[in-house]
């Protein structure tokens, strides 16, 4: 069946593989082409009058090794829970994944094409429908909330989220915030874009515990593997929490400028989603989520996968929380 989405390195003129993938554009083809993206033609479909279709990014290999690194020693500490045939199947890609990066950094390629259009026309009909899908997988790309601790001049990763900036990053941000120009992207004319706060962890400690004793309350209404994914991120926050305030970080920094420019376009619309989340900063009230958070429990929605995951990332417990975030500011 044609039904693979296909990841080249570039140079120049000069194109060398990097793998093909069956069914959708998975996250290890994301993450290869995901900085300084921009849409393009598809480089091996001709679809008429639709001038978008494939993806090139920047070739920026290290956040590729770290995810790759951290993968496989998860996969080791948790081989007992691998069924011995999969894990067979699936061992050599992580030496045939650093194989590729070392041979296409070696080779000096200097960008990255993703080509999901076999599988899109696969899945689609009409041009409308190819073009949603293109968006799509657009959105999955670049749509990250940044944030970091600061110090004076010195900074570290605090986390990142995907899709909308979510509770968490609003929790940690939101006492004697101020709008900020963007850290991470330049706007131009616009001054703001970004938010400093004053460093507080008491109040963000007191509602990850009570969010923890709530799950822990009711168990029994959540998936299990949704359990899986979300229980590791309790420590995550911890730890985050106890090496900022023993690093002696004054400050945090909220950065939602990549994704604000995701779904805006003229610097009004721009304004007026900071505006949104400076409004949300303002009326963060973790009462309020400790209640909504146990309403949903008792419903059940997290039994359902879809619910689970939107209502997760809405909180953010799906955020990737490190010292390194993909953006680095030392």
């Amino acid at each position: 069946m044609a039904n693979r989405t296909y990841l080249y390195a570039q140079k120049d003129n000069e194109f060398t593989g990097i793998g093909e993938f069956r069914y959708d554009a998975p996250f290890l083809a994301l993450l290869f082409t995901h900085v300084d993206t921009v849409a393009i033609p598809s480089i091996l479909f001709d679809l008429g009058d639709i001038k978008v279709g494939a993806f090139r990014g920047r070739l920026e290999t290290t956040q590729v090794t770290d995810f790759v690194t951290k993968l496989r020693a998860l996969f080791d500490a948790h081989r007992s829970k691998i069924l011995p045939k999969i894990w067979e199947e699936i061992e050599p890609s992580f030496a045939d994944i650093t194989e590729t990066i070392d041979r296409i950094t070696a080779g000096g390629y200097t960008h990255v094409l993703m080509d999901p259009v076999e599988r899109v026309l696969l899945i689609t009909g009409s041009d409308e429908e190819i073009l949603e899908e293109v968006d799509r997988i657009e959105s999955e790309m670049a749509n990250r909330t940044y944030l970091y601790a600061q110090k004076d001049n010195e900074f570290t990763g605090i986390g990142e989220f995907r899709y909308d900036a979510p509770f968490l990053a609003l929790l940690f941000t939101h006492v004697d915030t101020v709008a900020i120009p963007s850290i991470l992207f330049d706007l131009g004319d616009i001054k703001v874009g970004a938010f400093r706060g004053r460093l507080e962890t008491t109040q963000v400690t007191d509602f990850v515990t009570k969010l923890r004793a709530l799950f822990d309350a009711h168990r029994s209404k959540i998936l299990p593997k949704i359990w899986e994914e979300i229980e590791p991120s309790f420590a995550d926050i911890t730890e985050t929490i106890d090496r900022i305030t023993a690093g002696g970080y004054t400050h945090v920094l909220m950065d939602p400028v990549e994704r604000v420019l995701l779904i805006t376009g003229s610097d009004e619309e721009i304004l007026e989603e900071v505006d949104r989340i400076e409004s949300e900063l303002d009326d963060c009230d973790p009462d309020w989520w400790l209640k909504y958070t146990e309403t949903t429990l008792r419903s059940g929605a997290l039994l359902d996968e879809e619910q689970a995951w939107w209502f997760l990332r809405e909180l953010g417990l799906t955020g990737f929380f490190s010292p390194i975030l993909y953006f680095n500011l030392q």
